[in-house]
């Protein structure tokens, strides 16, 4: 009997000071649901949340240890068992960004759980470990990341409309959107916050483009109602601007600008500007070029664009198009150049 009794105490000693505390949290919260007289359903949901999270506890162990450590050795270490998952990122994927950058990004990830029906916050960078999260109507399961644009972008006008949700409970890695930016627009990482740059400004084109489209959309049909008497139905788009006698392109202009400062404080980004006209369906062919190729090369790059339905042997030439962007970026550190065609309508990736 005493050896039984010493080697459960043995046992007791040896257990991890993770697991220990889990025990005594589980514990307390059971006191406490019985105290407060919870409902059987919810005192369910609720150990079952505490059971989820264990490794939680265990990751901010690991966290605690390695911020201990010297900056390149707490990064290295990092890499070695976050570097997989930074390779689900889009943005990170094949890029030419500095390898010290690509190692603080890796002690940035961080461990978060949702419950089913949870929802993400907008402005993270989400690589899903286990479980299944839904967003803009399309469904993550392991191994997929989303929140790419929301990270990048500070205008709300741009960011996605609606948050993602939790359909099980759903085990994630994310970067904060202001780490991300911060980290990638350091002056020390130049090909970092070029490469960071570039796919701002080509969200900033594709978010503006569908969100002018939306909001002419329920301009219309408000037009419609209004001569019909009708007053509902009115458009749940808001845009902040700072006066209400902006027009549609200024918006996506403030949008830009916001992006741009925010991006390099002012400093790298001097000008970003999006100026839209109409066009006619028999317009010219949709291509981005350089608006002067005689001169000799600067900083300063004017580029224009044309929707692809425009041009002659698209499918779609004989469609109305009602917008052309053109977009003129000026950087002291660099210049971003956009490649290919953005669609405009029904079926743009958000």
């Amino acid at each position: 009997f005493a050896y039984r009794v010493g080697s459960f105490c043995g046992l007791a000693a040896n257990l991890s000071p993770d697991v220990v505390s889990f025990r005594q949290d589980l514990t307390d919260l059971n006191r406490f649901l019985k105290l407060n007289a919870i409902p059987t359903s919810l005192r369910y949901r609720l150990r079952e949340y505490m059971h989820q999270t264990v490794f939680l506890r265990r990751a901010a162990t690991g966290n605690r240890l390695l911020s201990e450590l010297a900056p390149k050795l707490r990064n290295e270490a990092a890499l070695c068992f976050n570097g997989k998952w930074l390779q689900k990122i889009p943005l990170l994927t094949g890029s030419t960004c500095e390898e010290e950058a690509i190692l603080e990004l890796a002690f940035s990830l961080s461990l978060q759980v949702f419950p089913p029906g949870e929802v993400c916050p907008n402005g993270y960078i989400y690589i899903v470990n286990r479980g299944a999260a839904l967003f803009m109507g399309r469904a993550f399961v392991a191994g997929k990341s989303w929140g790419e644009a929301d990270a990048l972008l500070t205008s709300e006008w741009l960011r996605s409309p609606s948050p993602a949700t939790a359909i099980a409970y759903l085990f994630t890695f994310s970067i904060d959107g202001d780490t991300l930016r911060s980290t990638l627009s350091q002056k020390r990482y130049p090909a970092a916050r070029s490469h960071m740059r570039y796919h701002q400004l080509r969200w900033i084109v594709r978010r503006g483009v569908v969100r002018l489209a939306e909001e002419e959309i329920a301009n219309r049909i408000r037009h419609i109602r209004g001569e019909r008497g009708l007053e509902r139905g009115r458009s749940s788009l808001k845009v902040p601007t700072s006066g209400s006698g902006l027009t549609p392109w200024k918006k996506v202009l403030c949008a830009a600008m916001s992006d741009a400062q925010s991006a390099s404080g002012g400093d790298a980004v001097q000008e970003t500007s999006f100026l839209l006209a109409p066009l006619s369906s028999s317009g010219s062919s949709s291509r981005w070029h350089s608006s002067d190729h005689s001169k000799p090369p600067t900083h300063k790059h004017h580029l224009s664009y044309t929707p692809r339905s425009s041009h002659p042997s698209h499918p779609s030439s004989n469609r109305a198009v009602s917008n052309a962007a053109i977009l003129t970026t000026s950087c002291r550190g660099g210049s971003a150049m956009f490649s290919g065609a953005v669609g405009v309508g029904m079926g743009v990736g958000m």
